[in-house]
């Protein structure tokens, strides 16, 4: 053995800690992001939801529940609530039952069956394709669309 080869326990300790510490160190840039773009845009919501901070300008004052109660008795907000709850369970009621009644007898041998499962597969091909142009054009650098100079 030479003069610079470690003992057999350092080198278990060290890879101790490196397997203590990794976690830490592959995790830690993400918590930052999430601390920077989730938690501290959320802790302000919740702060400025207690006062009557209107966004143009620099003074408010703290209002306490006032803003929450304005809210929930608002009639049209508690209409819009209860057409948006009795939309969506009505709507995710009836998608789930025509897929599955649809993935049902798309599984069943018939004549052009193979046919029937590739119409509804490029069907939605377009649609994918198109929400990409819409994209590639709202982000290209010669219409500038996304742009801040627009």
């Amino acid at each position: 053995m030479s003069h610079t080869s470690q003992p057999r326990e350092h080198r278990h300790m060290s890879q101790t800690a490196f397997n203590r510490y990794m976690p830490v160190a592959f995790t830690a840039p993400l918590l930052i992001v999430f601390v920077i773009l989730t938690l501290i845009p959320l802790t302000n919501t919740i702060w400025y939801s207690f006062t009557d901070y209107n966004g143009y300008t620099s003074e408010f004052s703290f209002v306490g529940l006032s803003n929450y109660v304005s809210v929930l008795t608002d009639p049209s907000l508690l209409g819009g609530l209860g057409f948006t709850i009795m939309f969506t369970v009505a709507s995710t009621a009836l998608v789930t039952v025509f897929a599955i009644w649809l993935a049902v007898v798309l599984n069943k041998q018939f004549l052009g069956r193979n046919f029937a499962r590739s119409l509804f597969f490029f069907l939605g091909v377009p649609a994918q394709a198109i929400l990409g142009l819409v994209w590639q054009y709202i982000f290209s650098p010669l219409k500038c669309l996304a742009s801040a100079d627009s």
